[in-house]
């Protein structure tokens, strides 16, 4: 046992890859959709503070993704 890294296989780290993409990629997709309906609700004068609020935080977690 050398002690160094474990080795992984270029299938190993692709399939680690596609994981971490397929969440990140579900995860915006949640928060353009939160985005989009607090743009729906605020068209039509019926935007609340609480979807308002879920609206802010959606837009943050995508510009920190970026």
């Amino acid at each position: 046992m050398s002690g160094g890294p474990e080795r992984i296989d270029a299938r190993e780290i692709r399939a680690r890859l596609d994981a971490i993409y397929e969440h990140f990629r579900q995860s915006f997709a949640e928060s353009l959709d939160t985005i989009d309906e607090a743009t729906h609700r605020l068209e039509a004068g019926a935007l609340d503070d609480k979807e308002r609020s879920a609206a802010e935080r959606a837009a943050h977690r995508i510009v920190g993704a970026a």
